[in-house]
């Protein structure tokens, strides 16, 4: 599993950073991006769905990611943001 958590991270910092995002923050198997423009997040999303499903995971069953999307005003501070 440790191997795949890591594939997983690399996963999602290639697809935000392809789509104009940063990773802001970790979350143990998770991670929060953020995004100038609110279509790139969403062309992010399902880009990174569709990277993980075709993945050769080593657990068996393999990896699903949720991904929820957040528009609106955030406030930066002690680099993280809230909102």
């Amino acid at each position: 599993m440790a191997g795949d958590l890591e594939r997983h991270d690399e996963l999602v910092r290639a697809v935000v950073s392809e789509h104009g995002g940063i990773v802001f923050k970790h979350t143990g198997d998770g991670a929060m991006a953020a995004f100038e423009d609110p279509s790139a997040a969403v062309t992010a999303a399902v880009a990174l769905q569709r990277a993980m499903a075709v993945e050769d995971w080593s657990t068996p069953g393999g990896l699903q990611a949720r991904v929820a999307i957040h528009v609106g005003s955030v406030v930066e501070r002690d680099g993280d943001r809230f909102g």
